[in-house]
């Protein structure tokens, strides 16, 4: 069995949920410096393959299909201008608004959309980046109003689609 002065050896340090930041590209531009800080929550994804069954000689076997995406869920803190909020209603009314005059085509919506989740370490220096390709927020949620709520900020959340993801290390 090892001892825990071996274990603290051979284990430099713990990554910490609440050391990350957010970096997000629409076709309209990017979130400022300021505007990236608000994020308050966000997600890693996981890894889903779909599996595929083929019968052999009265056996099934199962072998990898293609991969499914989650979407990731981005929680903003809500600031006074209401920047971060209008820069994701932006972005939806662009891609689909009531009255059809400022649609963007395909490529211009998705080609310019760029989601970067930097993990970082104690020091504040980047670990590991997720980087979402061809994003799509689907969902900008509401805005809970309560006469109850007097010591709460605002917050928000925007359901972001990709077509993939990938993994830069820095180590």
């Amino acid at each position: 069995m090892i001892s825990i002065e071996e274990f603290k050896q051979q284990i430099r340090d713990f990554v910490r949920p609440n050391r990350f930041l957010v970096f997000v590209q629409s076709p309209f531009g990017s979130l400022s410096e300021e505007e990236r800080i608000l994020c308050q929550s966000s997600s890693i994804p996981d890894y889903q393959i779909s599996s595929i069954e083929l019968k052999y000689l009265g056996n099934t076997i199962k072998i990898g299909g293609d991969y499914n995406f989650s979407s990731i869920t981005l929680t903003f803190l809500n600031d006074y201008e209401f920047k971060v909020r209008k820069f994701f209603e932006k972005w939806i009314k662009g891609i689909s608004s009531v009255n059809f005059e400022n649609n963007l085509y395909i490529n211009e919506y998705l080609s310019n959309s760029i989601i970067k989740l930097h993990q970082l370490g104690r020091n504040f220096e980047i670990l590991r980046t997720y980087v979402f390709y061809y994003c799509l927020p689907v969902n900008l949620s509401n805005i809970e109003l309560n006469m109850e709520s007097n010591n709460q900020i605002e917050s928000f959340s925007v359901e972001i689609q990709y077509g993939y993801w990938d993994v830069k290390w820095k180590l």
